[in-house]
């Protein structure tokens, strides 16, 4: 097998594992697991394409009560700040009724703060929230900002995230802890918890999370 080969391959089904096999203690306390699988499809000397899919799964890891495809465009200005836009199409089931698809298009601008010793990036995004079915559309602000240890197999990282919207102003906030591994051509694989907090009629209602996701950078690359 090829060194290429190895390298991609063990953080792969190191993610399945982690994904498909964690301990029972763990779906048994309510905590949720979350998944993703991206890769960038296109791209050229500033700009790239990456596109994949997503599921959530309830504490019993036994229901995907939220999965989708999302597509985003990065635009690289400078060196530091790049625009993002692109559309997520989502199918969620709240409240045990069924699922219901949500169209979620969104735009905003990224900021690399700084890549050594500390890698620091933010982003804050614009999401307009499209119902198909005739549920009310409405806007929701996002900002994240992300903090990573460059290391050469495993690179712990800390994220946090604040949402609003007009009418309620904060409604969520999101923090990640975790490891994560980079490979060559922008691929990644990482594994995190996540501790989330909504806002909902009127308290706050916290949800654990195990966060997997890999990221296969270029797989379509020039030659």
């Amino acid at each position: 097998m090829t060194k290429e080969f190895i390298t991609r391959a063990l953080p792969v089904a190191v993610g399945l594992v982690i994904a498909f096999c964690q301990p029972e203690g763990l779906r048994a306390g309510g905590i949720e697991s979350w998944n993703t699988v991206e890769a960038t499809v296109a791209h050229g000397s500033r700009w790239r394409l990456d596109c994949g899919g997503f599921v959530r799964l309830d504490h019993n890891v036994t229901y995907a009560y939220d999965d989708g495809v999302r597509c985003r465009t990065t635009v690289q200005l400078t060196q530091r700040f790049s625009l993002i836009g692109g559309m997520l199409s989502r199918w969620l089931d709240k409240n045990d009724k069924g699922h219901v698809l949500e169209e979620r298009p969104f735009g905003g601008v990224g900021i690399m703060i700084s890549k050594a010793p500390l890698r620091i990036e933010s982003a804050t995004e614009v999401e307009r929230f499209l119902y198909p079915g005739g549920k009310p559309a409405y806007t929701r602000y996002r900002s994240r900002i992300e903090f990573e240890k460059p290391k050469r197999l495993l690179a712990p990282y800390l994220a946090e995230e604040l949402f609003f919207n007009y009418a309620s102003g904060l409604v969520r906030t999101r923090t990640t802890a975790g490891l994560r591994h980079r490979m060559e051509g922008g691929g990644r694989v990482e594994c995190g918890y996540q501790f989330q907090n909504d806002l909902t009629n009127g308290a706050w209602v916290p949800k654990h999370a195990i966060r997997t996701a890999y990221y296969f950078g270029e797989i379509f690359r020039r030659h």
